[in-house]
C-alpha cells in the first residue's frame, strides 16, 4: 500500500532522477542520435517492469486500454521531440523551458477535473512565462532570431507535450495502476522504434550502440525509468498538479551539471530568468 509518506518520497525521487536523467539523455542522444537511446530506455522499462504488471495487464478493462494506448502514442511523439531538444539545446536552458509543463498540467486539471485557478496561481504562472522568455534569449532582442537559444521552439513544444503526458499518466496511474501507466508507453515506444531502427539500419547497428556505450545506456535507462515510476506512485496519493509542481525544481540539477560538466555559459538575464521560473514554480506548488 502506498502511504502519503511513500508518495512524498516518490515525488522527491522523481525530482532528482529527472534532473540526472535529462543530463544523461543529452549525452546519449549526442552520441547515438534520438531513436536509439529512446528505444534502449523503452526496452529496459518494458523488461524490468514486466514481472510486476502481468496481473494488472490481465485484468485491464477496455477504457483503460484505450487510455494507455493513447498515452503510449503521445509518449512516443513527445519523447522523440524531447530527445531532439536535448540534443540541440543547452540543458541549462531547455530544462528550464520544460518548466512550462507545470502550468499546462494545471490548466488541464482546471479544464477536465474541475480544479480551480486562483489569482495568486495565475500570477505565478505569468512569472514562469516571464522567466522562460529571459532564459530563452541570449540577448535581450527577441526581434533578432539569432538572439534565441538553439532548441527553444522544440523545448516549448516538448513542455506542452509533457504537460499532457503528466496529466494522462496521473489519470492512468489512478485508474489502472502506477506501474502499468509507465510500462505501457515504454512498451509501445520500444516496439515502434525497434521496427524503424532495424528496417533502416539493421540489427547490427542497433547492437553496436549498446556495445559502444554500455555504461551510459544502462545508467540513462535505469534513472529515467526510476523517475517515471516515482512520479506514477506519487500521483496515486496526491493531486497531479501538486506532484508536478514539487518536481519542478529538477532544472536546478541541469543548470549545475550543464555549467560544471558541459561548460555551458548563460548571460546574467538568463540566470535571473531561471531563478524567477524556479521560484515561481516552487511558489505555485505551495498554492495548489
Amino acid at each position: 500500500m502506498i502511504t502519503p509518506t511513500i508518495a512524498l518520497l516518490a515525488t522527491f525521487g522523481a525530482f532528482i532522477f529527472w534532473g540526472l536523467g535529462d543530463f544523461l539523455i543529452q549525452r546519449s542522444v549526442r552520441k547515438l542520435g534520438d531513436l536509439k537511446p529512446l528505444s534502449y530506455i523503452g526496452a529496459f522499462g518494458t523488461l524490468a517492469l514486466l514481472p510486476f504488471i502481468i496481473q494488472d495487464l490481465l485484468h485491464i478493462n477496455k477504457t483503460n486500454l484505450y487510455l494507455l494506448l493513447g498515452l503510449g502514442i503521445l509518449g512516443f511523439i513527445v519523447s522523440w521531440i524531447n530527445f531532439e531538444t536535448l540534443r540541440k539545446g543547452k540543458i541549462s536552458v531547455v530544462d528550464v523551458i520544460f518548466e512550462m509543463e507545470l502550468p499546462v498540467t494545471i490548466i488541464l486539471g482546471f479544464i477536465f477535473l474541475d480544479e480551480t485557478l486562483t489569482t495568486p496561481q495565475l500570477s505565478a504562472i505569468l512569472v514562469i512565462f516571464l522567466g522562460l522568455i529571459l532564459v530563452a534569449t541570449k540577448k535581450l532582442n527577441i526581434k533578432n532570431k539569432k538572439s534565441i537559444e538553439r532548441g527553444v521552439l522544440l523545448a516549448f513544444i516538448t513542455a506542452i507535450g509533457l504537460g499532457f503526458i503528466n496529466f494522462l499518466t496521473g489519470i492512468a496511474a489512478q485508474e489502472a495502476s502506477p506501474l502499468l501507466a509507465i510500462w505501457f508507453p515504454w512498451m509501445i515506444i520500444f516496439f515502434v522504434i525497434i521496427i524503424i531502427e532495424i528496417k533502416n539500419n539493421g540489427w547490427n547497428s542497433y547492437i553496436q550502440g549498446i556495445k559502444k556505450y554500455p555504461t551510459l545506456i544502462i545508467s540513462t535507462s535505469v534513472i529515467d525509468t526510476l523517475a517515471w515510476v516515482c512520479f506514477a506512485y506519487a500521483v496515486t496519493q496526491q493531486q497531479i498538479g501538486i506532484t508536478v509542481a514539487v518536481t519542478e525544481g529538477y532544472p536546478i540539477i541541469g543548470i549545475i551539471l550543464g555549467r560544471i560538466i558541459n561548460k555551458e555559459h548563460l548571460h546574467t538575464h538568463q540566470y535571473i530568468g531561471a531563478a524567477l521560473t524556479l521560484a515561481a514554480a516552487i511558489t505555485l506548488a505551495t498554492l495548489i
